[in-house]
């Protein structure tokens, strides 16, 4: 049984990783063990205010692959095409990282889902350059993390934004939908109410989702803000139509916030 250079450099790559975001951030570390494409994972963290010695989960994770050398100066590493767009095509922010052992340091490199990378003829392969200066991981590296993290965050604000907007429009046709009795109140019927608790629950549950991730990243506020108001509108409307229904009905169908 052998155990090859290349497999103790790429082991030695992915550990002296693990360890610099561990040590250093104190930041978890997942290693995937698994080569597909990936072979690390960290969830990035704030400080915590109430526990100075503790941290906080974000709830966002950024991936990476990890690559070693023990070639000093190397300063770019080549990579399969279809690599390269599967980690455009993640939800999350994907780096690339080159370990140097032979200082040891490593490097890091955003890939840009908006970036057209080099291909080169003679490998029918993509190149990823690192500026040895620049892209060497230090504090500027973990604000670019916060960053990324940060961006990926704000587009999942958006969906569940979308998610909110669109529950509301739903369950204002749902309401619109449902016959006027004698009395000139709406007069829902069961199946109408268990479709209107489902929507409110729904966009309640999007609502807390969306607020916790703007509180934690410090984005979109307003926007986050502007959107409650609408959603806490339909809800106090879906509870009143609720409420009616029970009340002539003898029934108890009961909504939590």
């Amino acid at each position: 049984m052998y155990y090859t250079t290349k497999n103790a450099n790429g082991d030695a790559g992915e550990y002296f990783f693990a360890y610099k975001i561990a040590n250093e951030l104190k930041w978890p570390c997942r290693l995937t063990g698994v080569d597909i494409g990936i072979d690390a994972q960290i969830e990035v963290m704030i400080d915590n205010d109430a526990d100075p010695i503790g941290k906080i989960s974000t709830g966002q994770f950024i991936a990476f692959q990890i690559k070693a050398t023990s070639q000093e100066e190397k300063d770019c590493i080549y990579v399969d095409p279809k690599h390269i767009k599967y980690w455009k095509d993640l939800e999350i922010p994907v780096y690339v990282v080159l370990v140097d052992l032979s200082k040891p340091e490593m490097y890091v490199h955003y890939v840009d889902p908006a970036r057209t990378y080099r291909h080169t003829k003679k490998r029918g392969q993509s190149c990823i350059e690192f500026n040895l200066d620049e892209d060497v991981f230090s504090s500027r590296t973990v604000v670019d993390f916060r960053e990324k993290a940060g961006q990926s965050a704000t587009a999942l604000i958006d969906e569940k934004l979308q998610t909110i907007r669109d529950g509301v429009e739903g369950a204002e046709k749902q309401i619109n939908d449902i016959p006027v009795g004698n009395n000139g109140v709406k007069n829902p019927t069961g199946k109408d109410i268990c479709h209107l608790v489902d929507t409110k629950l729904n966009i309640l549950e999007a609502l807390n989702e969306v607020k916790s991730i703007s509180k934690v990243f410090s984005i979109k506020k307003d926007e986050v803000d502007g959107v409650e108001i609408v959603a806490r509108e339909c809800a106090s409307e879906i509870q009143n139509i609720v409420t009616y229904y029970n009340s002539i009905n003898g029934t108890f169908f009961k909504i939590e916030e």
